[in-house]
């Protein structure tokens, strides 16, 4: 598949949306999701939009706005899609849209669980500046936070994150099944590539609406800064929702924040770097309620 950010619906070089973006803060930002299914079957997703790492309301193909929307493209179909993002306020953001993967394949085998590593998401990121680049401070956790475990340096990650129940496990988890307002607790294990700095930023969501990091917590982001090679876990949970039926949960990472575009070459300490995002394994989870209880 591809996909692409023009100002324009024509798939030319010269609309093509840079990373970088200047507004007034008076104006939305417009754009048209370009997406090339290249295979033989129909394509469907979902769009939503993040700025400043908190999944806020935009406007697609002219609906009003909402927080998620569904997409789908024909077999070797060619498409493009109006998004509006409005009310943005004066200073630097970083905005991404993002696009969850068959979200209604709710399989519990494993192998398609594990198919969708760092492939359940794609995305595009942008530096947004509104009038001026004045940004928010972030406060940057790294391993010397008492929550944190420290993993050994063999343990086999390296620049991204892999979510497990224990901490520094290598079991990968992947299914789960629950009861409705249970709290499940798990761990979110993060590495920095053996050669450089990490900067990064991680969120999670549940049905791909954007949930706080630990149950009964306010927190929609954690932000970390990795010395090369270091790898640690973070302590996390999670409320299972009150629904019955199969529910989809992932963390995704997202590099650099507030620093995606581009460098001046060889100077930059973060430059090596990989500035994708992407997901975690995306977990399945089944919710039943409680089984009758005969006295």
């Amino acid at each position: 598949m591809g996909i692409g950010l023009y100002s324009a619906p024509n798939h030319d070089h010269q609309y093509s949306i840079p990373s970088l973006v200047h507004l007034n803060h008076s104006t939305p930002l417009e754009c048209y999701l370009y997406f090339s299914n290249q295979i033989p079957d129909t394509t469907e997703f979902f769009v939503f939009v993040l700025v400043d790492f908190r999944q806020v309301p935009f406007e697609f193909e002219g609906d009003d706005a909402n927080i998620l929307f569904n997409a789908s493209v024909d077999p070797y179909e060619e498409k493009f899609f109006s998004i509006t993002v409005s009310n943005l306020t004066r200073g630097k953001h970083d905005m991404a849209i993002i696009l969850a993967m068959e979200p209604n394949n709710h399989s519990m085998d494993p192998s398609f669980r594990l198919s969708t590593d760092l492939s359940s998401v794609r995305g595009i990121r942008l530096n947004l500046i509104v009038d001026n680049d004045t940004h928010y401070n972030i406060e940057y956790d790294n391993s010397t936070n008492p929550l944190f475990k420290q993993c050994s340096s063999d343990y086999p990650l390296n620049d991204g994150l892999l979510m497990t129940k224990e901490a520094c496990s290598k079991k990968l988890w992947y299914t789960e099944t629950g009861i409705p307002g249970e709290n499940i607790p798990y761990w979110i294990n993060c590495a920095a590539g053996d050669d450089y700095l990490n900067k990064f930023a991680i969120i999670t969501f549940m049905d791909y609406q954007q949930v706080p990091i630990n149950t009964n917590s306010s927190q929609y982001a954690i932000f970390g800064n990795l010395s090369p090679g270091e790898k640690i876990a973070i302590p996390s949970s999670i409320m299972v929702p009150n629904e019955t039926g199969f529910h989809e949960f992932m963390a995704v990472w997202i590099p650099l924040p507030f620093e995606y575009h581009d460098y001046p070459s060889g100077s930059y300490e973060y430059c090596t770097q990989d500035k994708g995002l992407a997901s975690s394994v995306r977990i399945g989870l089944n919710v039943s309620r409680l089984p009758n209880v005969v006295y």
